[in-house]
């Protein structure tokens, strides 16, 4: 089996466990790092290939993931202190 091939195969599994498990926000959140752990795996599987050395790239998908990570968890901290749980579908605007 392809390593990329397994990739593609773990970062839509992640895209379709966002889409359709949407009940708990640490789920979501969590998923949201596999799709970017996926990423940067991608990335550096690419590294190996000498015609793609782009390190910039790399930098500025690890800095969007940890920035990513960061306001999830803040996300997540502020809901849960306001309403006492992570249930996706009982959050409304009203009460943000």
């Amino acid at each position: 089996m392809n390593l990329e091939f397994l990739f593609l195969i773990m970062f839509l599994s992640s895209i379709f466990t966002v889409v359709y498990q949407r009940r708990h926000l640490l789920i979501v959140l969590l998923r949201l790092e596999g799709v970017t752990l996926m990423l940067i795996m991608v990335f550096l599987n690419r590294v190996g290939d000498p015609s793609y050395m782009d390190s910039y790239l790399f930098i500025i998908i690890l800095a969007f993931g940890a920035m990513e990570a960061s306001l999830g968890l803040a996300l997540l901290v502020s809901i849960a202190r306001k309403s006492g749980r992570d249930i996706v579908s009982s959050l409304t605007l009203r009460k943000c």
